[in-house]
């Protein structure tokens, strides 16, 4: 009989490696490959008086790491950023609650008096007389309001967090299901328990058709229900998240609050590097969280101000920007050095610019922050 992945649970945890008492737990819907391991060190061990024969191996305190590689959807930033940049404060983002016969301008979010609706501009103009009706209406509906076009979301809010080593720990489950087709199904479930993530890879080339984010984990535990009769159920509710992938036109790069329009790729390595050393007593792992380290590369058509701009080796402003009806997430670089390096030529194409980069940080300026607005309320 083959197993088929079926749903992934991602839940926070209040203490690491302790699942709570009712957790919210996401549910992944985007994951294109899954590879945590419990990695056991071993030793074959020689022993005399054996008559020649072999020997078990000896079995050392064992690890637990993998990644996860996930089609980005918007639902999914407070989840990785959170635990792989550092936790977040929730405020408003909202300009006010809606009025009547008001100018108000594309991109802002107002507030319906409804209590559960976030209104997001899309189409500027002035407000009409009466506040619009959506008792009837469902998320990412278009609503005409005088000639202003607000998108119908969920309540919104904003989040907001910079590099820090106090990150929490997730608890991340799998359930494999097998059978069918006049078999009964069966179920194994894994979960690996006080989860880090030890580093976030964004990167986007223009041809590609959606973003992929490399997700590389270290945990502190880890379970499966076919070793252990004891498994532990899991509880609490399951909230979905979105499908709605994001595409090449939902990312926008910025050098120096400067939109490059000309990028045709770019990529940052955000490595926490995390390690997980084994300790003398049995079963113990000491977790260590290292020094950040954001590499990261950049190609775009070159032109006088965008060389001038990105390739001076001076300390510029660097931001992803990745937008969707309504959904926001700025992840934002404010200190980085572009090394300078000679156009790439040639005479049947655009002259480009292909440059890496590092970004840095102090005790006044973290080195990354993020910004998010989405109706997502994780960690919270």
């Amino acid at each position: 009989m083959s197993y088929k992945a079926s749903e992934i649970r991602w839940y926070k945890e209040d203490t690491p490696g302790v699942i709570p008492a009712d957790p919210e737990n996401y549910l992944i819907a985007t994951a294109e490959a899954y590879s945590l391991a419990q990695n056991y060190p071993t030793e074959t061990i020689q022993t005399l008086g054996a008559g020649g024969e072999a020997s078990p191996k000896i079995e050392g305190t064992p690890s637990y790491e993998g990644s996860l590689t996930l089609v980005l959807t918007s639902d999914l930033f407070p989840l990785i950023l959170i635990h792989g940049i550092g936790d977040a404060t929730m405020t408003d983002p909202h300009v006010g609650p809606w009025q009547a016969d008001t100018a108000v301008v594309e991109g802002e979010y107002y507030s319906h008096s409804d209590g559960v609706h976030t209104l997001y501009c899309k189409v500027a103009g002035t407000t009409g007389s009466t506040e619009p009706d959506l008792t009837t209406a469902d998320e990412y509906d278009e609503i005409d309001d005088n000639g202003v076009i607000w998108i119908v979301r969920d309540l919104m809010g904003k989040y907001t967090g910079s590099r820090s080593d106090c990150l929490s720990t997730f608890g991340i489950e799998m359930m494999f299901t097998g059978g069918g087709c006049g078999q009964p199904v069966e179920f194994i479930r894994e979960r690996f328990g006080g989860c880090r993530i030890n580093t976030l890879s964004f990167g986007k080339s223009g041809d590609d058709t959606g973003f992929r984010s490399e997700v590389g984990i270290v945990a502190m535990s880890g379970d499966d229900d076919q070793s252990n009769p004891n498994y532990p159920d899991q509880g609490g509710v399951d909230i979905p998240l979105s499908k709605r992938f994001l595409g090449t036109c939902d990312l926008e790069v910025f050098i120096d609050d400067v939109k490059v329009v000309n990028t045709t790729s770019v990529s940052v390595d955000i490595n926490r590097n995390i390690t997980t050393d084994k300790g003398v007593n049995c079963g113990d792992n000491v977790t260590q969280i290292g020094v950040i380290d954001i590499p990261g590369t950049i190609t775009c058509l070159m032109d006088k101000e965008t060389y001038l701009r990105s390739a001076d080796r001076q300390v510029h402003n660097l931001k992803l920007v990745y937008t969707d009806n309504g959904d926001t997430c700025i992840i934002e670089f404010p200190q980085v050095k572009f090394d300078r390096v000679a156009p790439t030529v040639d005479p049947t194409r655009f002259v480009t610019l292909d440059s890496t980069f590092s970004a840095f940080g102090d005790s006044a300026t973290p080195s990354v922050q993020y910004t998010i607005i989405t109706d997502i309320r994780y960690g919270i």
